[in-house]
């Protein structure tokens, strides 16, 4: 697809020149190109002609400017340069690891995972939501699912894992509290 891009790249140029010549030309007034132009306007597949690259170069603008608006940036992914190539691993695939490490702590209900790849200075941040159910040491929880997470990642994608923010959202209890 890129070669493709390229060549109507390159053709949507070459018409460009083309016809901003063709115009530039006309409208200077040079005994010598005068009456080569006069010529030029007599002939009546001259203005078939200049209408067809108009029409083209309309077209490929057009489609080069929709294929610009509408392209996606690619998923985002970390990086890692191998001797021989490169690996690009997807932030879904890291907070699907992430989520799965989570899912092993007993209590865990309905988490959600948001992850922030930045490749430039290399890290990785990660930002975990989810409610308990019926745990005393909450502080000691966090502290071991911080820790787990990030050796598991860093372990996954040979990447710091700057920082792990865990959200506990509610703390559910199997008694049943009644307010006084």
């Amino acid at each position: 697809m890129n070669i493709i891009i390229r060549l109507a790249s390159l053709f949507l140029g070459l018409l460009t020149v083309t016809v901003s010549a063709i115009v530039f030309f006309e409208t200077l007034e040079m005994r010598s190109l005068t009456g080569w132009f006069n010529q030029l306007r007599d002939d009546p597949a001259y203005h078939a002609v200049i209408w067809c690259m108009s029409g083209a170069l309309l077209v490929f603008g057009l489609a080069v400017l929709v294929k610009s608006l509408t392209a996606r940036s690619p998923e985002p992914a970390i990086l890692l340069d191998m001797g021989n190539g490169r690996i690009a691993i997807s932030e879904k695939a890291i907070q699907t690891h992430i989520m799965k490490t989570v899912l092993l702590t007993d209590g865990v209900r309905s988490p959600a995972v948001h992850t922030r790849i930045n490749n430039r200075n290399s890290f990785i941040e990660a930002e975990i939501t989810f409610s308990i159910f019926n745990q005393v040491d909450l502080p000691g929880l966090c502290r071991k699912m911080q820790s787990e997470i990030t050796t598991t990642v860093e372990n996954f994608t040979d990447t710091p894992l700057k920082n792990v923010c865990i959200t506990v959202r509610d703390l559910r209890t199997r008694d049943r509290l009644k307010v006084v």
